[in-house]
């Protein structure tokens, strides 16, 4: 797969996304017939992570990623989720685990590939989150 230095991509002339709102909501059409950009968009953002998380099993959950995604954490490939049909709502959310790829106590960064299938609607929306199971001692 691709992201093998992902911590070294200039983010500078990226435009940003509302991550509530499908990628074709926020686009322009690209031309006069309205179609939008079909092909593969990248979200990326970082986070730090309590030390407190050290050693512990932590998901990534996005609330819903449509049409296929890709996760990498700080450049390490996480997983894959298969591509499903936007009006398939069991589809939408996708988890990952990933607590052996973050590094509590420092930034985080989570790079996001979504194929956009323009023809119907696509990327990220919905809230994303990071967290961690109740273990016995909480």
């Amino acid at each position: 797969m691709i992201a093998e230095n992902l911590g070294s991509v200039d983010d500078s002339q990226r435009e940003q996304r509302d991550t509530y709102y499908l990628l074709n909501q926020q686009e322009e059409p690209l031309n006069d017939e309205g179609y939008f950009y079909s092909g593969h968009v990248w979200y990326r953002g970082e986070v730090e992570v309590p030390t407190a998380f050290e050693g512990r099993d932590v998901n990534l959950l996005l609330g819903g990623l449509i049409h296929e995604g890709w996760v990498w954490i700080n450049g390490e490939y996480v997983g894959h989720r298969p591509w499903a049909r936007w009006w398939s709502h069991s589809a939408h959310p996708a988890e990952f685990p990933v607590g052996d790829k973050l590094r509590p106590g420092q930034p985080n960064t989570i790079a996001i590939r979504v194929l956009n299938d323009a023809d119907e609607r696509g990327g990220l929306y919905r809230r994303g989150f990071l967290y961690a199971p109740l273990e016995e001692n909480d």
